[in-house]
């Protein structure tokens, strides 16, 4: 394109590109959503990818409280994308059916262990036989590279959730006799009518039509490590099972519930003792 035939940059150019494409009011509407329920939050740092070794900045990073100074974090991406995400989903097998938590128990090097809760103890919070999502395109296809914006956006907050575990766990310390548990969940949040689902059964046989959602779960299981020298205690491996993917609507909803409650039964099954 020569110089002439530049698009010529407006004030109406600049609007259409925020209303249409930018991630940022959706980004602040989250965070406000957060602070009003009063959690502890921060907004646009930087951390360094696990993966490629260098600076990247966050959305948002916030802790949901539990009791016995439990925590649940959530690493929350958002992205304005100016397409639909299609989450094709199957019925989750037992494997899938679990989530992890760190378990941090009081002595002089702070030792941690993770401990697993599955569908078949009757406390995970992802259940054997409920949809989870395979696989998340955008619609309509962008050409041959269909899934890199989506992908991009996910695996943002799945390393946003690594980094903000690594940062933390050294800070969690249990009293004496006593233990805290820790759990991170990425989130990845999309605009209103931008999340559509299709569902198939075992055998891959589609059922039903395609349908707009507000929220849907991904399995990931993505392994992670304490990155911190054996020395300074807090070793640890941990899974993370599951992205969250809502739409700003859907995490209003999340948001008008008991978030603590919430947290309670991520954590304390563990920490009371019943797994």
């Amino acid at each position: 394109m020569s110089k002439k035939e530049r698009v010529q940059i407006t004030a109406d150019t600049i609007d259409n590109f925020i209303k249409e494409r930018d991630d940022f009011q959706l980004e602040v509407d989250i965070l406000n959503m957060c602070r009003l329920k009063r959690l502890e939050v921060k907004h646009a740092g930087t951390y360094q990818d696990p993966t490629l070794g260098k600076d990247r900045q966050f959305d948002i990073r916030a802790k949901i409280p539990a009791k016995n100074g439990s925590q649940v974090m959530l690493a929350i991406e958002c992205k304005n994308l100016s397409c639909a995400l299609l989450v094709s989903r199957m019925p989750r097998e037992m494997e899938e059916a679990f989530h992890e938590i760190l378990v941090f128990t009081w002595s002089a090097t702070a030792t941690s262990a993770r401990r697993i809760l599955r569908d078949g103890d009757n406390h995970s919070h992802y259940i054997r036989g409920e949809m989870v999502g395979k696989s998340v395109v955008r619609f309509p296809p962008k050409g041959s590279d269909q899934s890199n914006d989506v992908y991009d956006g996910w695996s943002q907050a799945v390393q946003s959730a690594a980094s903000f575990l690594w940062e933390e766990s050294p800070k969690i310390r249990a009293d004496q006799g006593q233990q805290r548990g820790a759990a991170v969940v990425p989130f990845l949040i999309v605009a209103d009518g931008s999340l559509w689902v299709v569902d198939y059964d075992k055998t891959g046989a589609r059922i039903g039509p395609s349908m707009m959602v507000d929220h849907c779960e991904v399995f990931i299981g993505k392994q992670i490590c304490s990155n911190r020298p054996v020395e300074y205690g807090h070793q640890w491996n941990y899974t993370m099972s599951h992205l969250e993917i809502f739409t700003k609507t859907g995490f209003q909803k999340f948001m008008n519930t008991d978030l603590s409650e919430w947290a309670n039964r991520l954590v304390m099954p563990v920490i009371q003792g019943r797994v």
